[in-house]
């Protein structure tokens, strides 16, 4: 509204001055004020405008002149009003119409303004998301390493385990060797001697198990008599003998099919 009021005043004062100069300009150069169009019913039919080295009987003629008009000053500044009016465009535009566009244009103004405020939020959302991916990078990126790191190690103990294995292997079949030899030396101490003394000797040097390991490397009729005579002298635990030969036979057995 402010600038529409500036506008119009502009607007007015150019119009004024248009209009004093034309007319300025019609004096100095003798053309009569009253035949101006627009502003000559202003002026007296009768005045008359003298430039300077005039006779002074004109200038008092024209001094009587202005005195015999009667109008106030009001008037003359009105009437002088509606002569400068004839320069001057109509707005096209009315206050209210000037109003309500300012009215219109702030509106706008503040929708822009909540607009920019909202985007400079969410450029400043993208931002923190960008900035917490980064950080979800960087802190996969050190997953990564320590799982592969991690595996390494996993492979080297592997490999430290496989290394732990075979030797063990090699070791349990170097021990299942010597005591396999151990047991067959010890077989031929019951090949020959009487089954009673052989199975009395065998159960008390022997518990089940030791005694089932050389039972098995003797013929099968030596180890029908052995078994007999421990079923006739250890009645209450020849079960436990039966049940240790009968074990030990078939990991024989089945140590001989590999």
């Amino acid at each position: 509204m402010k600038n529409a009021l500036n506008y119009v005043t502009y607007g007015i004062c150019s119009a004024a001055v248009l209009s004093a100069s034309f007319i300025g300009f019609a004096v100095f150069s003798g053309t009569p004020v009253q035949d101006l169009k627009g502003v000559g019913s202003l002026f007296a039919d009768d005045v008359e405008v003298e430039l300077e080295g005039e006779t002074d009987g004109g200038e008092v003629a024209s001094r009587a002149e202005r005195a015999a008009d009667t109008r106030s000053t009001r008037q003359v500044f009105d009437e002088a009003g509606l002569a400068l009016g004839s320069f001057t465009l109509p707005s096209p535009f009315s206050v209210e119409e000037l109003n309500s566009l300012e009215a219109q244009l702030k509106t706008k103004l503040d929708e822009l303004a909540v607009r920019e405020e909202s985007l400079a939020e969410r450029e400043r959302e993208v931002q923190r998301t960008r900035d917490h991916l980064a950080d979800l990078e960087v802190a996969l990126e050190e997953q990564r390493t320590a799982l592969l790191r991690q595996s390494d190690e996993n492979a080297a103990r592997s490999a430290e385990i496989a290394s732990s294995s075979s030797a063990l292997a090699q070791q349990s079949a170097a021990q299942e060797a010597e005591s396999d030899q151990t047991y067959t030396e010890l077989a031929q101490l019951f090949t020959d001697n009487k089954a009673e003394d052989a199975a009395r000797i065998l159960t008390k040097a022997h518990g089940p198990e030791g005694a089932a390991q050389i039972l098995v490397r003797l013929e099968a009729d030596r180890q029908a008599q052995l078994m007999e005579a421990i079923e006739t002298q250890r009645p209450d635990e020849f079960f436990a003998y039966y049940t240790a030969f009968k074990r030990a036979l078939g990991s024989r057995a089945a140590a001989g099919a590999r």
